[in-house]
């Protein structure tokens, strides 16, 4: 199971037994019309061609889609250019789409307004970054950014839902929790979104720009998401399901009034850094589109930009190593991974960092961590968590799969441990 990528996580495949459609008004099972999407992308490409009769969307491989709809467009333009794209990522967010995922992390009901705002909360974040990051932030091309097309804001009068077409990029292979991925495509991971922290840190205005739009949105929907009473009753479940834990859960539960409300963690996070940057935030593995090189799977594009904000950038760091990594791994290679993000930090930066030196780099990553992973890796060991994210996988499968994220939940608690231990965090 270390490195096995199984067809069914193959990008361009149909999912769930969703169809090719080709002749409906609507595309798939979403609120929106061929005819609505061809008026907007013709518009963006400005073009006069129209689509075909051999248009078709495929609903992509369960890389994400988790809070959105992924679909794959095929145009079939009439007339035909090589100048128009054969095809596009169609993302379509909707309140019913987000509910899922709300009840899943909360276990608990929202309200069909509350939903409507929450989904255009991340939707609208998602849709600006897509929309300014390739040609007016001038993000490095190493970060992968797929193209932008087009989009609209969430609509929540009449469709309510909001979508955005990208690039499409072919022979890209998803991933999740339960892969392994090797030390070396985690190093190349680290040095991507290294890169994107020195691109904005060397370009402040993009966090102003992100500050005065969508920003606060996405940090309300988080808000929203953060609960200490289900933080709380997560480590409960993690210890007495994992009795080896029990001890680790007792101490992190000093950190919950801290780590479970999100403004506080916040706050906390931004002490370990003299000024904060544009961060992913749900910077997983899963997040990221690979490609397969040889036995080898390289990072082509960190996708997935609902909840970015502006926070400690180590948040992101904390996330792909324990998401990606085995516990054997992880606990081997941490800080040379660490010390790969400070390196290429330092490279590319034209501005000075947020840190003194590396002593202090580190220092702030040893804070940071026990507080993220204090409220996410209890989740690891939820029944209906693992249920989702096992949804494409054969039922045979299933316990090697849910090893595999436990035992990154082990890691992550037990480095997390170390972590308050070495500094006696306490709150």
């Amino acid at each position: 199971m270390s490195n096995y990528i199984p067809e069914y996580f193959l990008a361009d495949k149909p999912s769930n037994g969703d169809s090719l459609n080709d002749d409906s008004k609507f595309i798939l099972n979403t609120p929106l019309t061929w005819e609505l999407i061809e008026k907007n992308l013709k518009k963006s490409l400005n073009t006069s061609s129209t689509f075909g009769q051999k248009k078709t969307a495929v609903k992509c491989g369960d890389g994400g889609g988790f809070v959105s709809s992924v679909i794959l467009l095929t145009f079939d333009w009439t007339p035909n250019s090589v100048e128009l794209p054969e095809k596009a990522i169609l993302k379509v967010t909707t309140s019913d789409s987000v509910a899922g995922i709300r009840r899943t992390l909360k276990q608990g009901q929202d309200e069909k307004q509350l939903l409507l705002e929450k989904a255009a909360q991340i939707h609208d974040n998602e849709f600006f970054i897509y929309s300014k990051a390739d040609q007016d932030w001038e993000f490095p091309s190493e970060i992968g950014m797929p193209k932008f097309y087009c989009g609209i804001s969430f609509d929540k009068v009449d469709l309510k839902a909001g979508y955005f077409l990208v690039e499409y990029i072919p022979d890209v292979i998803f991933v999740q929790y339960y892969h392994n991925l090797s030390v070396s495509s985690v190093k190349k991971a680290v040095k991507m979104i290294a890169r994107l922290t020195a691109h904005v840190i060397s370009n402040q205005r993009i966090v102003q720009e992100h500050e005065e739009t969508t920003s606060p949105g996405a940090v309300a929907y988080l808000e929203g998401a953060y609960n200490v009473q289900t933080c709380h009753n997560n480590l409960l479940n993690m210890a007495e399901k994992f009795p080896k834990l029990k001890k680790a859960a007792d101490l992190l539960e000093n950190l919950v009034p801290i780590a479970a409300d999100f403004e506080k963690r916040l706050k906390e996070c931004l002490k370990y850094c003299s000024y904060p940057s544009l961060t992913h935030f749900d910077c997983h593995l899963g997040n990221f589109l690979w490609i397969l090189n040889g036995n080898e799977l390289n990072p082509r594009a960190i996708i997935d930009w609902q909840t970015s904000h502006t926070d400690n950038p180590l948040v992101d760091l904390v996330r792909i190593t324990f998401t990606s990594l085995s516990k054997t791994d992880f606990n081997e290679n941490i800080y040379s991974l660490i010390k790969i993000y400070y390196d290429t930090l330092k490279k590319y930066s034209i501005e000075k960092l947020p840190w003194e030196s590396y002593d202090e780099f580190v220092r702030s990553f040893e804070h940071v961590f026990p507080l993220v992973a204090t409220r996410m890796a209890p989740l690891f060991a939820l029944d209906q968590f693992i249920s989702m994210i096992l949804t494409k996988v054969p039922v045979d499968e299933h316990p090697k799969a849910a090893k595999n994220i436990h035992e990154k939940m082990e890691a992550a608690i037990e480095f997390a441990v170390k972590c308050v231990q070495k500094w006696e965090i306490r709150f």
